[in-house]
């Protein structure tokens, strides 16, 4: 445990740059737990903090840039990518492009702070075409915030534990394990989280044939079409007899939702999480039979039904 606290504290910077470049790049590791610690060593002075601030800031411009540039040049195909390939859900994409488009850069300032949000703010800021300088001025200041929030907290924790050097030697033979612990903890948690989110409605899911099959056999079911406008400018085609409604306005439009007949749901994202949210969501406005399709449009379109051109009006008005 010695030889990894000695490691640790000789090589902190390079620890620590790479450490939170690879969150910031969408690793599930928590960058958290080691800029508190980073925090509570700079009480001995073995490492500095406007240093250790300054690397926090170009890890996160870094790794930033990068997926703002994707986010600008691929649109919703690198959020899909962000969606299959980490551990944020589309949901997670709905939630920040209604914080950006309410808030615009504002959001970049807190998005540290909100788990996903950290992830999903820099590509959609991309794709929403926001200056890039104007980005990197509030992504920085963002950062800085978030960094200095963390480090500080820690370098209180260590000003206390300095009092007491029982309390500091006992801490650098558990630092090490108890980090340990809340990096797989956190790590576990999250993988948890998203499978028992998808669990819920594994066993309503329809595949598209047997939508397809109540559309011809004249069943009046009630399809509601989950994306967002961006998305529909992007691929104006939409399932026949759909209806758009964005999962934000799924209460607003309960009383444009029938309560007798089957309704389906749909997105365009991996593993129709958006479709299970909306799903969750109209269960609790009394709509008792509700299947989201799995594979969404992307799977319709596999099997080469028909498609009609998308109504961008709202149905309510």
């Amino acid at each position: 445990m010695n030889a990894v606290l000695h490691f640790f504290v000789h090589y902190e910077y390079l620890v620590l740059f790479s450490w939170v470049l690879l969150e910031q790049f969408g690793i599930p590791i928590p960058a958290e737990p080691l800029l508190l610690a980073a925090g509570t060593l700079s009480v001995e002075r073995s490492v500095s903090l406007p240093a250790v601030l300054l690397l926090v800031v170009a890890a996160c411009l870094l790794a930033d840039s990068f997926w703002f540039l994707l986010g600008r040049r691929f649109g919703t195909r690198a959020l899909r990518f962000l969606c299959r390939y980490t551990l944020e859900t589309s949901s997670c994409v709905r939630r920040t492009e209604i914080a950006i488009k309410k808030q615009r850069v504002s959001t970049l300032l807190v998005a540290k702070f909100i788990p996903g949000l950290s992830l999903m703010a820099p590509p959609l800021a991309g794709q929403r075409a926001m200056r890039y300088s104007v980005f990197l001025l509030y992504d920085a200041a963002g950062s800085l915030l978030w960094g200095a929030t963390l480090v500080f907290a820690g370098r209180s924790f260590g000003d206390v534990i300095r009092r007491d050097l029982k309390l500091l030697h006992w801490l650098g033979h558990v630092a090490f394990v108890v980090f340990g612990l809340v990096v797989v903890i956190w790590f576990l948690y999250r993988v948890w989280k998203k499978r028992s989110f998808l669990r819920q409605f594994r066993t309503t899911r329809v595949n598209p044939e047997y939508l397809k099959s109540r559309l011809d056999q004249g069943e009046p079911v009630f399809i509601i079409d989950l994306r967002s406008p961006r998305e529909l400018k992007e691929d104006a085609l939409m399932l026949p007899g759909a209806v758009r409604i964005t999962p934000g306005e799924l209460i607003e439009s309960q009383a444009d939702i029938p309560r007798d007949r089957e309704i389906f749901t749909y997105c365009n994202c991996p593993n129709e999480k958006t479709s299970v949210k909306a799903a969750l969501a109209l269960l609790k406005i009394g709509r008792t039979h509700v299947h989201p399709v799995r594979g969404g449009l992307g799977a319709w379109k596999q099997c080469g039904y028909p498609l009609i051109e998308a109504n961008f009006t709202h149905p309510a008005k």
